[in-house]
């Protein structure tokens, strides 16, 4: 088959593989039973079957693609030529791949380092365990690797790396409705302080930083917040905040130039709004 496309000069997707579509052509060469909604997420996915999971929860969550690509075993086109489309792509916003190798390891890195400086790239990587290599081999013929060495490439090429599918669709949904930050700071306004604490962990964990307020922020933030608040990041608006209250906070943090992302926690008491 690849010396045949070779010879007329036509390119090839899969075999064993889904198909492809592209919600903005329209277009739908596969065999999956419904299109998905027309979004701005290119998803590119080595396992057929795992994308027509994802189309149908997609559907249920009213999540929208521009481009919906299975790969299967890659014996032409791989991951690295649809990245390199996706990021041309101005329908598109947001690349997600769930992956199981890399056919052309540098290659991968050269179109994936440009790519991610103009979208956000979000991989699931598979085959991370001695058993889940195995399964790979089995299932499309792919050579997982050392994860070691798949993580430091994520990390060098600026791709952003997903350990589930909820955690590959929850960046996803923050990379295609908000900004990108400019920085690391991170703030978080919180009702309770226990969520606030391993909130911060987390921050720190993930290598961003907690986001020193000005003095000026601390004091605006005095005025406005109860004596019992903490007016220190995490801002703690306490138990009893309204609407009111957590809107002054947000305001406030949002304002502060050592902030780049805010994270709001609310814990549901009687009296929240």
């Amino acid at each position: 088959m690849v010396e045949v496309c070779r010879r007329y000069g036509m390119r090839l997707v899969g075999p064993n593989c889904l198909g492809i579509m592209d919600t903005h052509t329209p277009l739908n060469a596969s065999f999956a039973s419904r299109m998905p909604r027309r979004g701005e997420i290119a998803f590119i996915s080595q396992s057929g079957a795992l994308g027509t999971a994802i189309l149908d929860w997609s559907l249920a969550r009213g999540i929208g693609f521009s481009k919906f690509i299975s790969l299967g075993n890659k014996a032409d086109l791989d991951e690295t030529d649809f990245i390199e489309l996706a990021a041309a792509d101005g329908e598109t916003r947001v690349i997600l791949s769930y992956i199981e190798n890399v056919t052309d390891g540098f290659r991968f890195m050269d179109v994936a380092r440009l790519a991610s400086r103009r979208k956000p790239i979000v991989v699931l990587k598979s085959g991370v365990s001695e058993a889940g290599a195995r399964a790979a081999t089995s299932h499309t013929g792919a050579l997982a690797g050392n994860d070691r060495v798949y993580e430091t490439v994520f990390q060098q090429c600026g791709i952003v790396r997903a350990h589930t599918v909820q955690e590959l669709f929850d960046l996803a949904s923050v990379f295609v409705t908000q900004p990108r930050p400019a920085g690391r700071q991170v703030a978080i306004v919180t009702n309770a302080g226990g969520p606030g604490i391993i909130a911060a962990d987390r921050v720190e964990l993930l290598g961003l930083a907690m986001a020193r307020l000005s003095r000026e922020t601390v004091e605006a933030l005095r005025q406005k917040l109860p004596p019992e608040a903490s007016l220190y990041n995490p801002v703690d608006v306490i138990g009893d905040a309204r609407a009111d209250r957590y809107a002054a906070a947000v305001d406030l943090v949002l304002a502060d130039p050592n902030v780049h992302s805010l994270v709001v926690i609310l814990t549901p008491q009687d009296m929240t709004e």
